[in-house]
């Protein structure tokens, strides 16, 4: 077993002895694993996205005090809606600047697409893959 599977199992583990009013901080986590943050973004974005064992997993994000984050395993949708606004939010915000800064770069470029086209593109790109939710 790799290295990334034994950290996902564990953490998988670990959310689920957590919940909304008790989340694990990821600074707990990083001492407690002896791992940075982007590890521990890693192994959860991986149980996000059904690559450790073929199931997306629903950890959910709590914002703390200072903008660091806490994880659990969301118990129902209404406990896991914050967490996708905020990841839907990021999205958009990235496809913005994105934007913004090939309109500024290529002005000459009359081929261009909108922001609204270039979200759709990645909507109709994510449905091709079987994904379930639409950007859109």
């Amino acid at each position: 077993m790799k290295k990334s599977e034994t950290l996902q199992g564990y953490l998988l583990e670990l959310f689920k002895k957590h919940s909304a009013s008790n989340p694990i901080h990821s600074l707990e986590i990083e001492t407690l694993l002896s791992i940075g943050g982007s590890e521990v973004r890693d192994a959860v974005r991986s149980l996000r996205r059904g690559e450790f064992d073929g199931t997306s997993h629903p950890i959910a994000n709590s914002p703390l005090d200072g903008g660091k984050k806490a994880y659990f395993y969301a118990k129902g949708t209404h406990e896991l809606l914050p967490t996708l606004a905020d990841l839907k939010s990021r999205c958009i915000s990235m496809f913005k600047s994105i934007s913004q800064m090939e309109r500024g770069c290529f002005k000459e470029n009359q081929h261009a697409l909108s922001f609204v086209e270039e979200l759709q593109l990645v909507n109709d790109s994510l449905m091709k893959e079987g994904e379930n939710g639409k950007i859109l």
